[in-house]
């Protein structure tokens, strides 16, 4: 089985590690993780079963590997520092650090060729998250296949056509939980304020958009149809859309995604 090497064992770098091993991508014994925080490391031993060492100085990557940079973008530079060695074998290396291009990565790597920049976002943690992915040019479509095939491990993944892509799913699925988090917490307050406890309201607002989205899957239906389903003329929901037409919340909502997409670029750059 092919080894994979992740370094940096935080939120993002265990939830791919527990998803390879779980889909059988990689065995526990090919699978090395580089964290530097010595009770992470004993945590993500007891829990994987897999290597889990303070770095990867002692090992070398072959062609067949795959390497995740998981890290914060402000321990990027120095969490490439040194891997030459490492990487002499020419393994593809994959980045799912935030806001930092290839261009940057192979800055950081000395020149390093074989790059894929990636965005998962939060729910692969529980193997429901979205990954958009960019390749270098020097990437064969076989590597690209794995890359595929390793982030479908923890929900839907796909490659997209250019780096600035990448920025722009950033603005769309990276930052998009926090979207529908901040819209729940609100609907959630409202509930409470009408006097729901606060175990019902969340109850309540989960149910009620989980079902909500399983409905717009399982029907195919365009989520304008299905709202103009549940809106009758001059009833409660109407009542409720007439204010967020009001305030102009779509033109929000696309300005708001704008930006998110300029800081994604900014952070690239």
């Amino acid at each position: 089985m092919r080894p994979v090497f992740i370094i940096g064992g935080g939120n993002m770098g265990s939830a791919l590690a527990k998803a390879l091993l779980a889909s059988s991508f990689c065995s526990k014994s090919a699978l090395h993780i580089a964290e530097r925080n010595s009770e992470t490391r004993l945590l993500l031993s007891n829990e994987l079963g897999c290597t889990v060492a303070e770095s990867f100085s002692d090992l070398e990557a072959s062609r067949e590997a795959m390497v995740f940079l998981a890290v914060k973008p402000l321990d990027g530079r120095g969490a490439c520092h040194g891997l030459e060695d490492f990487l002499k074998n020419m393994p593809v290396f994959v980045s799912i650090m935030a806001g930092c291009s290839i261009a940057r990565l192979r800055e950081y790597l000395g020149g390093y060729p074989r790059i894929v920049r990636a965005m998962p976002n939060l729910p692969v943690q529980v193997g429901c998250g979205v990954t958009a992915f960019s390749c270098a040019p020097e990437l064969e479509p076989s590597d690209k296949a794995r890359v595929l095939k390793a982030f479908q491990t923890c929900g839907a993944a796909f490659e997209v056509a250019s780096e600035e892509m990448v920025d722009a799913a950033t603005a769309i699925s990276g930052s998009g939980p926090a979207y529908l988090y901040y819209f729940v917490e609100y609907v959630q307050q409202s509930a409470e304020a009408l006097g729901f406890t606060t175990i019902e309201a969340r109850q309540m607002v989960l149910a009620t958009f989980e079902g909500a989205l399983e409905l717009m899957k399982q029907s195919g239906r365009t989520a304008n149809d299905l709202r103009s389903a549940v809106t009758s003329p001059k009833g409660t929901t109407a009542a409720a859309i007439a204010v967020f037409e009001s305030k102009q919340i779509g033109a929000i909502i696309a300005e708001a995604l704008s930006a998110a997409f300029k800081r994604a670029r900014e952070l690239g750059s």
